[in-house]
């Protein structure tokens, strides 16, 4: 069965606390956030697609973490941003099933006009295989591997260039 469907989120957040005696007691300078975005489902025949898309947007307050008593930055913008992925699933047999993910996020807005417009843009790609050497009505074991590759415009130390970094996950599931 394929799936498609959309959410809103809004809401609002403290930008400074109320202390009493240097400990945070409450919340307040409340100001409004709001994510929306879309997902689908959809299979054909051993392959499936998990399709998903997010905006997002704060306050210039929220996006500068400037307390609400206190004056924005010069030229402080809201910041706004897109993001999404695509998961692709294939199943090999109902013990073997391979996976393959990427992940974006992009800027739309920066909060300080002097941030580069694409700083915090981005890209994760996930290869992935999972195995079940047993699989009962009442319990099951999985092998899982993955390799994942992320690319992060303008957040290197020192260069503020591309970081780029990896990583292998193997781990072991028993469910029962």
């Amino acid at each position: 069965m394929d799936r498609v469907g959309g959410y809103l989120f809004l809401g609002n957040a403290p930008t400074y606390s109320l202390t009493s005696f240097g400990t945070p007691i409450t919340g307040v300078g409340n100001k409004p956030f709001n994510r929306e975005g879309a997902f689908a489902l959809i299979y054909v025949k051993k392959l499936d697609f998990s399709l998903f898309f997010q905006h997002g947007w704060d306050n210039a307050y929220l996006g500068t973490s400037t307390p609400a008593n206190m004056p924005l930055p010069a030229g402080a913008l809201a910041p706004s941003w897109n993001g999404g992925f695509v998961e692709t699933h294939y199943v090999v047999n109902p013990q073997l099933i391979l996976v393959q993910r990427d992940e974006f996020i992009r800027m739309a807005q920066q909060a300080l006009p002097d941030i580069a417009g694409n700083t915090g843009n981005a890209n994760v790609y996930i290869f992935a295989v999972r195995y079940y050497p047993f699989m009962f009505s009442r319990a099951g074991f999985a092998y899982h591997a993955e390799y994942s590759i992320l690319q992060q415009k303008g957040l290197a130390p020192l260069t503020f260039t591309q970081l780029n970094t990896g990583g292998i996950f193997l781990g072991l599931d028993f469910d029962f």
